[in-house]
Order: C-alpha cells, then structure tokens, then sequence
C-alpha cells in the first residue's frame, strides 16, 4: 500500500468560500502546470502544517482493473475537510461514495473532490473519501497521481486553513510482465485503531482469488462481512463505518481469509 501526504478543500475570497467548498476549483492538485489550493489558503506555508494526510492506492496495478483509492486527513482542531485529485489522462474514476465525493473533467483531465457534504463541516480532527480507479486497457508501466488538500477550521473564510499536496508514483504489476506473483497476503493494517465511528481496513493478496473479510466479536461470532468473492491481486483498503452499523463498543477481531489461510487482527471501538 503506498501512503502520502496530502489534503483538501480550494476555497476562494468569503463571498465564494461556500461555493467553493461543494465544488473546488479544477486545476489545483499540484499536477504539472497546475496551481494548489495554496493559491487561496495562504495563512500558512504549503506542505507546512502538522496535520496528516494519508493517500491508499495499490502497491501495482494491472490493465484494466479496477482499485479503490482512500483518502485520509487528520488534523487536530481541524474541523472541515476537502480533496482535489487527479491521475491526468491515466484511465477514470468512479464514485463509491457520491454523496461526499463527485467527479468532473476539464481540458482532458479527471478530477475527484469533495462535495458540500464531504466537507465533513464540524467534523473534528480527521475525514476520509473513497472512490474508484480504473487502469486503462493498455497502461504505461507507471501511473502518477497527483492531490492537493486542506485541513481547514470552518471559519467561512481562508484563513487558517492548512494546505498540503502530494503525488505518488504506481508501477505496472510485475506479474504482467513475467508472471512473477505480487508478495504474499497479509492483513496489514486498520486505520484508526482504536476508533470511533470508521476505520480503514488494509490487506494484501498475492493473486487474484477468493477473500473473506470479516468482523467478528471475541467468541467468534460474525457481526459484519465486509469482502467475500474474487478480489483483484494487490493491496487493498475497506472501509467500515462502526457507528453507522450500530456496533457496540468493545474489542472485535478483524479477520481474513485467503487461498486457505486465516489472518486477524484486534480491533478497538470506544465509546
């Protein structure tokens, strides 16, 4: 899985920073050529805030296949969030999340972003968004991505908003070169934990196959599925939403199954 600073939510003078908000202006990811929301937000230097900001894309990608991308921001005090991203002319993008994240092209380029609702407005110290991406049929044997973000304080202005960007760097999956599996499975990671609310789920699977992902309480029982049937090979993010499910507080087990082989990992709802 790679991981990348970054953040969200490009926001003009007062009289616009509402609209801005539910809908950025294109062109400010930091791609070359282009601006960043820093061009606005400027009370702070770019990429100089404490905050973190964390990209999940796949360790590779094959042609064709379609892979979640997560975003992640956190920020103490931080209390409305935004993304603007781009992987230029490098396959598309599709919404999972449509009430928090659209999509719009401009000058034959993609960009993903925030809507008003997915600014999370009084949402403290961390939001996240999902989406889709689909290699093309014939990649090149590197694909970049570029964002740029804000973790902003809600003031209804520009100011005080910190602005990051990032860019990272996926190569063409070996195995379609020469047939050489992807490393092996592990569950790598949940994101936050403890958590209130959502965490972000990582595993890796060396080939495409069959993946079962679930929760399960300490006797055993299931409480949620969260992946059962053929994955695409690689690394992988799953989001769940403890809260919104109505699961009580406690510690759970997070477990995967794989190609025979069973993984957990311990998992920590608060109150």
């Amino acid at each position: 899985m790679r991981l990348v600073v970054l953040a969200a939510l490009c926001v003009a003078a007062p009289s616009v920073t509402l609209a801005y908000s539910g809908n950025p202006p294109n062109g400010k990811t930091g791609a070359p050529g282009e601006g960043t929301c820093h061009d606005c937000h400027a009370s702070f230097g770019l990429n100089s805030g404490p905050g973190t900001v964390t990209i999940a894309a796949p360790d590779a990608f094959e042609a064709g296949m379609t892979y979640p991308i997560v975003i992640t921001i956190e920020q103490t005090g931080q209390s409305r969030w935004g993304f603007e991203f781009t992987p230029l002319t490098i396959g598309t993008c599709g919404l999972i999340e449509p009430t928090t994240v659209q999509i719009e092209t401009q000058g034959g380029k993609t960009y993903v972003k925030q809507t008003a609702a997915g600014t999370y407005a009084g949402v403290m110290d961390q939001a996240g968004w999902t989406f889709n991406w689909t290699a093309p049929a014939q990649p090149p044997d590197l694909v970049t991505f570029y964002a740029a973000a804000n973790a902003a304080n809600g003031n209804g202005s520009t100011s005080g908003d910190y602005i990051y960007t990032a860019s990272i760097q996926i190569p063409l999956a070996q195995s379609v070169h020469d047939g050489t599996p992807l490393p092996g499975h592990a569950l790598l990671s949940s994101s936050p934990n403890p958590m209130r609310g959502r965490t972000l789920i990582t595993f890796r699977v060396p080939q495409t196959g069959m993946v079962n992902l679930g929760i399960y309480d300490l006797a055993g029982s299931l409480v949620t599925r969260l992946v059962n049937g053929t994955h695409h090979a690689g690394t992988c993010t799953v989001s769940w939403d403890a809260a919104a499910a109505g699961v009580p507080a406690g510690a759970y087990l997070c477990r995967l199954a794989t190609d025979g082989v069973t993984e957990s990992r311990r998992l920590v709802i608060l109150e």
